[in-house]
């Protein structure tokens, strides 16, 4: 399925490890292992393009949406830029969204993949926003600003 992929997307073991990242928030959901209900996820090379200042904690309250950014400049009431995808390296929200996240996202992976498709997580992840838009707290960045506008 990842043969007409564009490099590093063209690689199967790449596209397993981003996308097994909803495995482990489910898994760090369901053990709690940090007696908390709110739950954040950030790519562990995600240093390599996102700013990321020393020290920055990462707070959230709404329970009923994801924060994640699309990646997109926004001016004016217009885009000046849309790249068509959410920045899945770096996003939070509550544990029950989360958990509905998870389950909406392997659903359209599996369906993608049995169609003979696995494109790039960022990508997935806004044809879930498309659908779901509900679930979302946007807001609009770069890739090097993730972290900072969260």
């Amino acid at each position: 399925n990842v043969k007409k992929n564009n490099p590093p997307y063209d690689i199967a073991e790449y596209i397993l490890a981003v996308n097994s990242r909803y495995g482990y928030i489910e898994d760090a959901i369901n053990n709690n292992y940090f007696s908390t209900d709110y739950f954040a996820w950030i790519d562990f090379s995600a240093s390599h393009i996102v700013t990321i200042p020393p020290n920055k904690k990462i707070t959230y309250s709404c329970h009923e949406k994801v924060r994640i950014g699309w990646i997109a400049r926004y001016s004016n009431k217009q885009f000046v830029y849309n790249h068509y995808c959410l920045g899945g390296g770096i996003f939070v929200g509550y544990k029950e969204i989360m958990l509905e996240l998870v389950k909406i996202h392997h659903k359209e992976f599996i369906k993608l993949m049995e169609m003979g498709y696995n494109i790039n997580d960022d990508k997935l992840l806004f044809i879930i926003m498309e659908q779901n838009p509900h679930l979302f707290d946007i807001y609009f960045s770069d890739y090097s600003n993730l972290f900072i506008k969260l």
